[in-house]
């Protein structure tokens, strides 16, 4: 099912980190020791039950060290549920109908992130001037007032980005993730 998965475009055409979330997801499922010592992954699909799909969504929600890590054990449920589903469209035959990874209710709110305040930024710019890193304080900045991702940041975008010619007075602010562009005066 996950070489079926893996093959389609449902996979293939989405972006690099979110591939590699997703590796990591189907690993952690199908590396699962059960009692008897097989990995889940060695399961046929047809003897896959919802009910061992609750069973180890439960399992995998406590991590090795005893602490709960909920959104870890719900995008592992949600990237199979995906999985199966586009594996089944792909090889109906091969792939079980009843996908017991759908209606587990699973529900994930985010944590509240915790904000860096103004004072802290400036700390850190001084910081990175101080120790002749002005472009790590740089990034900061750019991240704190322009709500920038790293990868925009370091990866994605290039001064022509943040001084258009055409306004080199404003800040053209692309939002890769959101696809969100924003104008803004500049710094």
């Amino acid at each position: 099912m996950v070489k079926i998965y893996k093959a389609s475009p449902k996979y293939t055409k989405r972006p690099a980190e979110t591939r590699s979330s997703y590796d990591r997801m189907l690993r952690l499922v199908s590396d699962h020791r059960l009692k008897d010592g097989r990995r889940f992954g060695e399961l046929s699909l047809s003897s896959i039950t919802p009910g061992a799909a609750d069973r180890l969504y439960e399992k995998i929600l406590i991590n090795p060290k005893g602490g709960e890590r909920k959104r870890t054990a719900v995008l592992a449920m949600t990237v199979c549920k995906r999985a199966w589903n586009v594996a089944r469209r792909s090889e109906p035959k091969a792939i079980p109908g009843d996908n017991p990874f759908q209606k587990m209710g699973l529900e994930y709110k985010a944590k509240t992130t915790r904000l860096f305040d103004h004072d802290a930024l400036v700390k850190f710019v001084a910081a990175a001037d101080q120790a002749g890193e002005r472009s790590i304080g740089t990034a900061a900045m750019i991240a704190f007032y322009w709500l920038q991702r790293e990868a925009d940041i370091i990866g994605r975008l290039g001064w022509v980005h943040y001084r258009p010619s055409s306004a080199p007075g404003t800040v053209k602010i692309f939002h890769h993730k959101t696809g969100e562009d924003v104008e803004s005066a500049a710094l």
